[in-house]
């Protein structure tokens, strides 16, 4: 609001960006998840999600006998092959319809991706710009149809980066990490930084999780867990993975050598955490988090969208158009065989977020400190 110059109140033409953003955002996944209602691929991962919420409240065990009997590939449709804790989550679900679930999943992922943008610890143009990227590229829109869990990994993501080193983002962080385990990278970032609080925080809300589950799932459900973490195996030929060896793999490059690519994917995500953890927490963070997805040898479109974290903090440092670049997500959807964008878009954001410097420094702007408190913030509960 500001001030006319007969003293009554106007409303900032800037104040309207935020709003804006959330109706364009909620009208296109809306669009899209009724468009695709029925479609292939529709509701295709919260069916397994929930098949695996049902066979839990039957007393049933709630991994499939393929993942406990010896090695297997993921892919084939109703593998659950997450910590027990979704499918508890999910135990209300199996009492609605198919179609009553996956309208109410759906309902929840544009809820979760609008609560993630606007918790960011950014500038509100920042956050609006962040939502209308997620809502209209994408990883944002595979994910909401497919029904899969990577719009509330981002969510987990955003609230440990929103209080970050704090007990709120540490719960946060180990929620995250029963959905996507390589998340667990960002527990060496802050033991490079020497700030162990956050590291026992994250490993005290992990045991809570499990203590809070385990009356509902009992001990041969994380015995099932561990055994199917043993049992699973990411090789080259899996369909749609687009991490970097497998995407090599499929563009030609033999398979001696696309495993070897794959490898030194692995040790540029290390090289990255090292070097992002000697610069500010904000930095590391957010190239802990870009290495996660370099560390998985299974990288599906949606993965990417934990991707906006480091975008949404570059553009928060002074580097307005690199936002543009989640617009190359559409490539592969476009062009067959270009899946190679995907791990490269990865890579690249990974190493501007670790090298390049923060433009606001230089201009002698304002900027939060280590928990991405702003300066005129501080004080405020």
């Amino acid at each position: 609001m500001t001030r006319s110059g007969d003293g009554s109140r106007r409303l900032r033409p800037s104040a309207l960006v935020w709003p804006l953003a959330v109706v364009i955002a909620v009208v296109v996944l809306a669009l899209f998840s009724l468009g695709t209602q029925g479609g292939l691929g529709w509701g295709y991962d919260l069916g397994a999600y929930t098949d695996a919420a049902d066979r839990l409240a039957r007393s049933l065990p709630l991994y499939q006998a393929i993942t406990q009997e010896g090695p297997f590939e993921p892919g084939p449709l109703g593998l659950y092959l997450y910590a027990p804790h979704l499918a508890v989550a999910l135990l209300p679900l199996t009492e609605q319809a198919v179609g009553d679930q996956v309208a109410v999943w759906t309902v929840l992922h544009i809820g979760a991706l609008v609560l993630a943008c606007a918790a960011m610890p950014v500038r509100r143009n920042v956050r609006a710009a962040t939502l209308l990227a997620a809502a209209l590229c994408y990883p944002g829109i595979s994910d909401m149809i497919l029904g899969n869990i990577s719009t509330f990994v981002f969510l987990a993501t955003v609230l440990a980066w929103r209080w970050l080193e704090r007990p709120l983002g540490s719960i946060a962080l180990a929620a995250g990490m029963t959905l996507r385990p390589t998340m667990g990278i960002l527990l060496m970032t802050w033991a490079l930084r020497r700030t162990w609080r956050p590291i026992v925080w994250t490993v005290l809300a992990g045991l809570v999780l499990v203590a809070i589950t385990l009356p509902f799932v009992g001990l041969d459900a994380y015995r099932g867990y561990v055994t199917m973490f043993r049992n699973l195996t990411v090789g080259l030929a899996i369909d749609h993975n687009s991490s970097i060896g497998s995407s090599a793999w499929q563009a030609g490059m033999p398979a001696e050598w696309a495993d070897r690519l794959q490898l030194a994917s692995y040790l540029f995500a290390l090289v990255v955490v090292v070097a992002s953890a000697r610069r500010d927490a904000q930095s590391a963070f957010a190239g802990g988090v870009a290495a996660s997805l370099l560390l998985s040898p299974l990288m599906w479109s949606h993965y990417l969208l934990c991707l906006l974290v480091p975008l949404a903090l570059l553009v928060e440092r002074g580097y307005r158009s690199v936002l543009l670049l989640f617009a190359m997500t559409w490539i592969p959807v476009l062009f067959i065989g270009a899946n190679l964008i995907y791990p490269l878009l990865v890579l690249m954001v990974a190493a501007l977020v670790t090298w390049l410097p923060d433009r606001r420094l230089r201009q002698d702007r304002p900027v939060p400190d280590a928990q991405g408190v702003w300066p005129w913030a501080a004080g405020r509960s």
